[in-house]
């Protein structure tokens, strides 16, 4: 039989010095003994221990599968109780779960429950029993609007029901919560939708230095700017008769202990929105409480630089910050000089 064969360099780096063809003498050679051809019929003892190896790979299997026979007829009995216990136990787990579904009503029965009753204005005397239903199952911080995170003290502040927000608070409600659209705690959106009345029931609720005072929303807007920027006396934007002002909120949320200087995005104080307007009753207020009247925005602007600014410019700024608002252009142009007094 005559095959290729490699002739190899004994001297390191071992190498192929050519190739040749001839009768192959010694045998089978494997490529793990090129380099030391084996004397004809003898293996050597690295074959032996490859033999050895490769025998016990086959054995191991069997050796395994023979054990594992031996045990089960040793202990017939042991696996079954294992899986009567198991099975007993989830049985016993699926009944309490059962028991406990048949007590508690769903999350969403609930909620659909209570949404019918804040749809139905003649039927708001059953809110409270409801509430008491949702303390006991823990539903009152759960998001009551699965798509903006809003809990049912949101739904409360946004529709202006402040009768039953001291109730709710008490219940355990959360008021520190925020939304997931656009970052507002209840009263940011009590405030925003200028339900002033349950505004102030919020701030009753909370007491003074509340978390919630200090929260701040996406536009990195507090409670006490959008109090301030609205700028609402005795109507809404829409020409609705308000229980209280804008200022009257923004001196509850002062003695409530509101943070006084916190920035939102365009780095603007409250004392910068105020001056803004050039509202003169809210720039006292907040100056006589303890505002910085030197930090700057994000234009490098004073709060005294804004008084500067037009009414279009102050409208468009205003309107960036919070909308919707009332800023009459009337006062704006007069209030000027009194604002520009309270810097001097």
């Amino acid at each position: 039989m005559f095959v290729k064969n490699c002739l190899i360099d004994s001297s390191p780096p071992w190498g192929v010095k050519e190739i040749v063809t001839e009768p192959y003498k010694n045998g089978w050679r494997h490529l793990s003994s090129a380099f030391e051809p084996a004397a004809q019929g003898t293996p050597t003892l690295r074959h032996r221990v490859c033999r050895v190896l490769v025998g016990l790979s086959l054995l191991i299997p069997i050796i395994n599968m023979l054990i594992y026979i031996a045990l089960r007829i040793l202990f017939p009995g042991q696996q079954r109780q294992v899986l009567v216990h198991n099975s007993t136990q989830a049985t016993n787990h699926q009944h309490v779960a059962q028991n406990q579904s048949s007590s508690q009503p769903s999350f969403d029965k609930w909620r659909n429950q209570v949404e019918c009753v804040l749809n139905s204005p003649g039927n708001k005397h059953n809110l409270l029993p409801l509430f008491e239903e949702g303390q006991r199952c823990r539903f009152l911080n759960r998001p009551f609007i699965y798509f903006v995170g809003c809990t049912i003290l949101h739904e409360l502040a946004k529709r202006g029901i402040s009768e039953y927000i001291v109730p709710l608070v008490t219940l355990g409600a959360d008021l520190s919560l925020q939304e997931n659209l656009f970052g507002n705690t209840p009263l940011m959106w009590a405030i925003a939708n200028a339900q002033h009345e349950t505004a102030m029931a919020l701030m009753q609720a909370g007491g003074k230095k509340a978390p919630h005072l200090g929260k701040q929303c996406r536009r990195g807007n507090s409670a006490l700017h959008l109090a301030t920027a609205k700028g609402y006396k005795d109507i809404n934007w829409a020409g609705q008769p308000l229980s209280c002002s804008s200022l009257d909120l923004v001196n509850q949320l002062i003695a409530n202990g509101a943070p006084l200087n916190l920035q939102n995005n365009d780095g603007n104080t409250p004392l910068h929105l105020a001056c803004l307007r050039r509202d003169c009753s809210m720039i006292a207020s907040l100056l006589k409480a303890g505002a910085d009247k030197t930090i700057r925005n994000n234009a490098d602007k004073l709060p005294e630089d804004l008084l500067d600014c037009k009414y279009a410019e102050s409208y468009a700024i205003i309107h960036q910050t919070v909308s919707p608002f009332l800023l009459s252009q009337k006062e704006h142009s007069a209030s000027r000089d009194m604002a520009l007094s309270f810097f001097t």
